[in-house]
């Protein structure tokens, strides 16, 4: 009889114990940034309408906003494939992707949607993407290895709630001379305050 009491005191502990470890843990979106390139303009916008973002001057194209205790991942996209140079219909790839936590401030202490990328991440940021250099650089890569579609990890790692960042997509065109195209939208962390 005690082993058979002992025996439902570690399954309810268990039981217990693993549903204390899912109200904890955090929630998972996964956004997709679609773009489109103009060449006779000269640009590549964000054609996805802001996904959440509130800070700032707002919910514009290609902000995106991950809320408090929420990770996931983010996809930047010209293509609904993966696809390279090489693969035939295949004209841009994105051959870079950069993160800052700097931007300009405009009157009333709101932030601008342009970011200022001039190198050096905070451990905030760091550590909310594990693929980003100390430089900012997200995703790097030659015109022949690049992608139409890259996808990476947002862990919104900050006991700071509510961080706002940017981040840089430079696309290159499949040409012998490339053109090289950059857009720079806006982000936002909600943080976490998950123990």
């Amino acid at each position: 009889m005690t082993r058979i009491i002992v025996a439902i005191n570690i399954i309810v502990i268990s039981i217990v114990t693993s549903s204390v470890a899912i109200a904890h843990a955090p929630a998972f979106n996964a956004f997709v940034v679609d773009f489109s390139v103009n060449k006779g303009k000269g640009e590549v916008t964000a054609d996805q309408n802001g996904q959440g973002c509130a800070n700032g001057q707002g919910n514009k194209k290609g902000c995106v906003r991950f809320a408090k205790n929420t990770i996931g991942t983010i996809t930047f996209a010209l293509k609904p494939q993966i696809k390279q140079c090489a693969d035939a219909g295949t004209k841009w790839v994105i051959t870079r992707i950069e993160m800052t936590h700097k931007g300009y401030e405009l009157t009333g202490g709101i932030v601008s949607d342009k970011g200022i990328f001039d190198g050096g991440l905070p451990n905030w940021l760091q550590d909310s993407y594990p693929n980003v250099d100390v430089d900012g650089v997200l995703y790097k890569a030659d015109q022949n290895e690049g992608l139409t579609r890259v996808t990476r990890l947002n862990l919104n790692n900050s006991t700071t709630l509510n961080r706002n960042y940017w981040y840089r997509v430079t696309v290159s065109s499949c040409d012998d001379d490339p053109v090289v195209l950059v857009s720079d939208p806006r982000l936002e962390n909600g943080g976490t305050d998950i123990p």
